[in-house]
């Protein structure tokens, strides 16, 4: 193997990186996720894009705010660009935690309950 032919399999392979992410472009991408998630395409971002063999990962996210994870398989040059699948799941939200209702509140495992004085009525 000689060095020029070195250097040209390695500008192809240079030249190809990312091919998946240009035949697969974001407005491919959200009129792919559109119909999975039940929203018009121009109601959708594209984030985290990550392509991984075959597989595209991303984040599609509604004007609402929602998120949802999402993949997709093809649209790479040895797929021709087309694609097949694809799958969205709804990112779950984080709620904050509330305090406890009624009077009484959580206690540590292992603590002990002592009377408190404060519920006590008043005597006059």
């Amino acid at each position: 193997m000689t060095i020029a032919n070195t250097f040209s399999q390695l500008a192809i392979v240079a030249a190809c990186s990312g091919c998946a992410s240009q035949m697969l472009s974001d407005e491919k991408l959200r009129a792919h996720t559109s119909p999975l998630i039940g929203v018009s395409a121009a109601e959708l971002t594209i984030l985290n894009r990550n392509e991984q063999g075959t597989n595209t990962y991303y984040t599609a996210r509604t004007k609402s705010g929602a998120e949802y994870h999402c993949s997709i398989n093809g649209g790479g040059v040895l797929a021709a660009g087309m694609v097949q699948g694809g799958q969205c799941a709804k990112t779950p939200e984080i709620s904050k935690p509330t305090a406890p209702t009624g009077q009484e509140r959580a206690k540590p495992v292992g603590a002990t309950t002592k009377p408190d004085s404060s519920n006590k009525p008043v005597k006059k």
